[in-house]
């Protein structure tokens, strides 16, 4: 055998000389471990020393034993608990004694007044320089704007006037009447009548009259709109004018010579028939009253506007505006009309005389508006009112001749009265200018419709007894230029 094999023949007899004693101290149920006890130990036994930690000690690590003494159960205490009683003698109520609290004492001496040592020496302090105590300060430039109104017109959206009255005249002018015919010449080689007058021979200029209007602010409403109540009057326009015309004399035959214009009576009529003149004079006047309620939206909201100069001012926002209005009006119109007839028959004078009165009385709800454009101080629109009115209209004629020759003289009155609906409108156009924040002027120009209205001329009758009757149909048109100045506060 060589070295080989001999080297492991003595590996193999020396592992099966260490493999029993090793098995033999490992525990098993047939060789339990010893358990040392309380009588076992030496007290004199010397206590080994620790061990090192990080020692590779080859002694084996004991297993873990476990107590086979069962564990106690828990034992709850059988004796009941004992129920809650609401004891109020074991409550101390809660006694407010003063005397606990210290009362607060003002001692006066406690507390150090300011003193102000303005002897103390300043401190020189290079790094933090004193500053001034005033800094001057351009106010004007660094001024926020004061007010709510703009700072040009006075006006704004936030800016209604408080109060505010309008003080003007207005020129109007007037249509003429229905043509009525009056007057008719006779010529004698013809034998024929020819109209040479008529009720619309009158012309009429411009009549100028007051106007007048109080506003007072009452507050803003729920849709943001601003209320004014307004009284306005404007009137004593008074037209007044006559026409005439003058005939020639003929010879009626019989030694009857007189003159040649002849009225639409009956030829038998004195006074008004071989008459030298005729002559027509027409005067109306007009009145308004208005009580109205302005109802104006408040416009956008002012600009603050950074001026070169480095000034901010507050200014109202250009452009359009609606107002409207409703109220009451009473409006008036009475006329009076004369025909008058002079004249000679032969050498004896002759007369006659035709009065109408008419009056109309209008009252009525209105409605309107205006529509504005601003622009700060300048403002220009147009403005409209409408409604219809009840007219409570009435005329009074008389009728008297002076002709000694005459077949049939008359000396009659006659009346009559009756109630009407009537239609007023109203357009105008207005522009405004403000000199100065509660100051400005105002120029319009207005133009009027009234229909059904009783008017004068219109009322003539020639018949002899007419009946007591009233005419309505009539129409007046007029417009005109209204100047004034308004103040508000």
């Amino acid at each position: 055998m060589n070295r080989a094999n001999w080297a492991i023949l003595i590996s193999l007899a020396l592992v099966g000389l260490i493999t029993p004693q090793v098995a033999a101290q490992q525990p098993s149920p047939a060789n339990p471990p010893s358990v040392p006890t309380l009588e076992s130990l030496d007290p004199a036994a010397e206590v080994p020393a620790p061990r090192e930690p990080n020692v590779d000690d080859p002694t084996p690590k004991q297993p873990y034993i476990e107590d086979p003494t069962p564990k106690q159960p828990d034992i709850e205490d059988p004796a009941p608990k004992q129920p809650y009683v609401d004891d109020p003698t074991l409550m101390q109520p809660h006694v407010d004694d003063p005397t606990l609290k210290p009362a607060y004492v003002d001692d006066p001496t406690l507390k150090q007044p300011y003193v102000d040592d303005s002897t103390a020496a300043p401190v020189n302090n290079t790094l933090y320089p004193t500053v001034p105590e005033t800094i001057p300060v351009d106010e004007e430039v660094f001024s926020y704007p004061v007010g709510t109104c703009c700072a040009v017109c006075g006006g704004g959206a936030c800016c209604p006037d408080n109060f505010y009255t309008r003080q003007g005249a207005r020129v109007l002018s007037r249509n003429k009447p229905r043509g009525v015919p009056i007057s008719q010449n006779f010529n004698p080689f013809a034998l024929t009548f020819t109209n040479v007058m008529n009720t619309r021979a009158i012309g009429f200029s411009g009549a100028a009259g007051y106007e007048t209007t109080l506003g007072r602010y009452l507050g803003r409403d729920a849709e943001n709109r601003d209320q004014f109540v307004e009284f306005t009057y404007w009137g004593l326009n008074r037209w007044r004018g006559l026409a005439a015309v003058r005939g020639t004399r003929v010879d009626y035959g019989g030694g009857v010579i007189g003159g040649s214009l002849f009225s639409y009576f009956d030829t038998a009529v004195g006074g008004f028939n071989r008459a030298d003149d005729h002559t027509i004079f027409y005067d109306s006047r007009m009145h308004n009253y208005e009580f109205n309620l302005r109802l104006r939206p408040r416009s956008r909201a002012d600009r603050l506007v950074l001026h070169p100069n480095g000034r901010w001012r507050r200014e109202c926002r250009p452009g359009d505006y609606l107002s409207y209005l409703i109220g009451f009006r009473v409006f008036s119109f009475d006329e009076n009309f004369w025909f008058h007839s002079t004249g000679l028959i032969n050498v004896t004078p002759i007369s006659g005389d035709y009065w109408v009165n008419s009056h109309n009385n209008l009252l009525g709800l209105q409605i309107g508006g205006d529509y504005i454009h601003r622009q700060c101080k300048w403002t220009y629109g147009f403005r409209f009112k409408v409604g219809p009115f009840i007219n409570f209209c009435d005329q009074e004629s008389r009728v008297i001749t002076n002709d000694p020759l005459a077949v049939i003289a008359l000396d009659t009155r006659r009346s009559a009265q009756d109630d009407h609906i009537s239609l007023v409108g109203e357009l105008g156009f207005i522009t405004e200018y403000k000199l100065r924040q509660n100051f400005l002027l105002y120029a319009a120009y207005d133009f009027m419709w009234v229909t059904s209205l009783a008017l004068a001329p219109e009322q003539l009758d020639f018949e002899i007894d007419p009946p007591s009757r009233i005419n309505t149909n009539g129409l007046i048109y007029s417009h005109g230029l209204s100047l004034g100045f308004a103040v508000t506060w």
